[in-house]
């Protein structure tokens, strides 16, 4: 049997790197052999199929898991840049989603590593965070306060099937904070500020908060804010382990009615979360995360 041409297996999918679909000619120079490596993926470039020629290099990215590091090898014109980062300094992941376009960001204690590719290619991507996700975590925190059954969850059904999908791949899983999608009002502002709310009706998304001890992972939208109306294709799985927190504040927000904001600071990097001040349960969550005072200092 002949193997199939790199050209001929081109497409928008993400291939793991082996007998069949091995390393892209342009970065076999910039490959070096290392016995430890975990899994190896090949990116490809965003061009259609049709567009493809066999004298082309096709692939943006060679990414491999070691274990205790990732290298990264980018195609940057006829060359290759590249770079390393070590699991240890690794303080967040989030994938996100726009229909076919997705985007992985990993954070780093300094800088991040921003990696397009295709979501035709998600069961890869979901290995190959997993696999990070092993490595870059260790410690459990002890939580207190009660968990959220999944019945009855006031978040729409999109999150419902992300929870049963998640669940189907990491153990233990439990709801601890939830916030539905509510209208917002103006806690102040002059005229022209309140006539502006009031024709573009702005909504708070919900959001869906799950941990299982060693992180958190957190359901969006993609955004926070918006129009009454507008369409949003968007969304988000953000994963943050408890070890990596720099710190946790709770605050109301000064712009919005009856809403406080959580921020979650990394080291570079911070994330923002609006919830309902009615909303007790969910705050107390993050404010025992807050009391458990398990930051990192890296």
């Amino acid at each position: 049997m002949f193997a199939v041409s790199e050209y001929d297996a081109f497409g928008p999918w993400i291939y793991e790197v082996n007998k069949d679909h091995p390393l892209p000619p342009l970065f076999v120079p910039y490959y070096r052999e290392e016995n430890d490596c975990l899994m190896m993926i090949k990116i490809p470039r965003n061009i259609e199929r049709r567009n493809a020629r066999p004298d082309m290099d096709l692939y943006d990215y060679v990414i491999g898991l070691y274990e205790d590091h990732i290298v990264i090898l980018k195609r940057v014109g006829k060359d290759v840049e590249e770079s390393k980062a070590f699991y240890r300094d690794i303080v967040g992941i989030e994938d996100h989603r726009r229909l076919l376009k997705g985007t992985l960001t990993i954070f780093l204690n300094h800088g991040k590593l921003v990696i397009p590719y295709n979501t035709v290619s998600s069961a890869v991507l979901i290995k190959f965070i997993g696999m990070i996700r092993e490595k870059y975590a260790q410690k459990f925190l002890q939580l207190k306060g009660s968990f959220y059954s999944d019945e009855a969850l006031p978040v729409e059904v999109l999150y419902r099937n992300m929870l049963r999908d998640i669940k189907s791949f990491i153990q233990d899983i439990q709801i601890c904070a939830v916030q539905s999608s509510i209208p917002l009002r103006l806690a102040k502002g002059n005229i022209a500020e309140k006539i502006g709310i009031f024709l573009s009706r702005p909504i708070l998304l919900n959001s869906l908060h799950l941990t299982n001890k060693k992180e958190l992972i957190i359901f969006t939208r993609g955004r926070t804010f918006i129009k009454r109306g507008k369409a949003n294709y968007d969304f988000s799985t953000i994963y943050i382990p408890f070890e990596k927190l720099f710190s946790v504040t709770i605050e109301n927000d000064d712009r919005y009615s009856g809403l406080s904001i959580i921020t979650l600071k990394l080291t570079d990097q911070e994330f923002k979360f609006y919830f309902e001040q009615a909303n007790q349960r969910s705050i107390s969550f993050y404010s025992d995360i807050k009391s458990a005072r398990l930051f990192h200092r890296g």
